[in-house]
């Protein structure tokens, strides 16, 4: 697989930088829908590409009098003529009529929202909000969020309340499942969960309050020596994962880690060739250090941790998106924030710093309900490196990570090997 602009050309698809071009996604859509104007500006929200299949991507279209958003499908042209035929019969099965078209030339399938084939309540639950609602993200055949004022009995509370609507009856578990942490975290200092309030559409859609402070990436943006409350930090995450609850088991285990690690190593080898050595001798280390683990460890773990789902407020750590929420590996999900914080810092440009990782971990095990070795620490956050950090950086295909890879390999080789810099300067 050879690059062009920096992006893959895949030999089932083509060249990505075609796919990831907004005037051509412009000319496209133009072509298929009339009712967009020539005028309106075009931007790409995210990708979602699988190497030698497909590859999708969100794009949104604004003019003064309205906001159209779009999913484009990229398939090899043979495939691309039958997965159009199938997607327009299912939008007109869902009163989306005309919300589906073909680019034949480029191998292109184009929807319009709110057609989405997972999600059959889309169209309905957003007929149902009022005017003063809006739309926050939609993940296409995954979940759209909005957000709306709160109101009791009509009244506006002065709050504000998210409503996500995913596959079809996955809302009512969900609900109960932070019911139940809500109600165990209440009396736990620094720590605060999402309230959930309503399911709504036949358990589609969740609602839960809305959390007034900012995400720890906000809050540490550009100058992460500088945040004082990583420690705290740390500690919160420690009380969550020791919370007393019953909850569904969750996929993050180590054995699922495990099972990440050859598919990412692979996906990284054939977008990027010239760090497939990298990532085989990360694979390859990861692999060796695997027996010395615990698997039998289980405790209450987020699933998706992260500084946009941390909020940081008054000395309190707030979480959010608990969807993936259940019992499973608790150094896994320590290790994906620390993975997440590495990430920013590659992309930066700025070396492994240390210190913030271990005043973390420092805080983590002041309230974990497991001990936590370096080693441990380190094992995990190299497989979050490599299982989710490199691997996306090679699937969403977002500015500036495909070039922090190479960095993100070396720091994750770094930690594994019980080295790393300590950044020196306060930036």
């Amino acid at each position: 697989m050879s690059l062009v602009a920096g992006l893959p050309v895949d030999a089932a698809i083509g060249p990505l930088a075609a796919l990831l071009d907004a005037e051509a996604i412009r000319s496209s859509a133009l072509a298929a829908f009339a009712d967009i104007s020539p005028e309106a500006r075009f931007s790409i929200e995210g990708v979602r590409y699988r190497p030698g299949r497909n590859c999708v991507l969100t794009a949104t279209a604004r003019d003064t009098r309205a906001t159209h958003r779009l999913v484009v499908h990229a398939y090899p042209p043979a495939e691309a003529v039958t997965r159009a035929a199938r997607s327009a019969a299912a939008a007109l099965e869902a009163g989306c009529a005309g919300a589906v078209a073909l680019d034949a030339a480029r191998g292109w399938v184009l929807w319009r929202f709110p057609f989405d084939p997972k999600l059959p309540a889309l169209p309905a639950f957003l007929a149902a909000q009022p005017e003063d609602a809006a739309i926050i993200s939609w993940f296409p055949q995954r979940a759209c969020t909005v957000r709306r004022p709160r109101r009791l009995a009509g009244v506006p509370t002065g709050e504000v309340e998210y409503g996500k609507l995913g596959t079809p009856g996955r809302a009512g578990g969900t609900f109960a499942v932070m019911r139940d942490l809500y109600r165990a975290a209440a009396a736990v200092p620094c720590l605060e969960l999402a309230r959930p309030l309503a399911v709504e559409h036949e358990g589609s859609v969740l609602w839960q309050a809305g959390v007034t402070a900012q995400t720890l990436d906000e809050a540490t943006a550009g100058h992460p020596r500088r945040f004082p409350h990583w420690v705290c930090v740390g500690h919160a995450i420690g009380r969550f994962h020791g919370l007393c609850a019953t909850l569904p088991p969750s996929t993050l285990t180590l054995s699922r880690v495990a099972g990440d690690l050859a598919p990412a190593a692979a996906q990284v080898a054939a977008v990027m060739p010239g760090q497939a050595d990298a990532a085989q001798r990360l694979l390859a280390g990861l692999q060796a250090g695997l027996p010395a683990l615990d698997d039998t460890r289980r405790a209450i773990v987020h699933g998706d941790l992260h500084g946009r789902n941390v909020l940081w407020a008054d000395g309190t750590a707030r979480f959010i998106d608990l969807d993936r929420t259940g019992t499973g590996a608790p150094l896994a999900d320590l290790a994906s924030l620390l993975a997440a914080q590495v990430g920013h810092d590659c992309v930066a440009g700025r070396t492994l710093d240390l210190d913030v990782l271990q005043a973390i971990v420092d805080g983590y095990r002041s309230a974990a309900p497991v001990p936590v070795s370096d080693a441990e620490w380190r094992w995990h956050t190299a497989a979050a490196l490599l299982r989710e950090r490199a691997s996306r950086a090679v699937t969403r295909l977002k500015p500036g990570r495909l070039a922090a890879l190479p960095q993100v390999l070396d720091t994750a080789l770094e930690l594994l090997a019980g080295s790393g810099r300590r950044q020196v300067n306060a930036a």
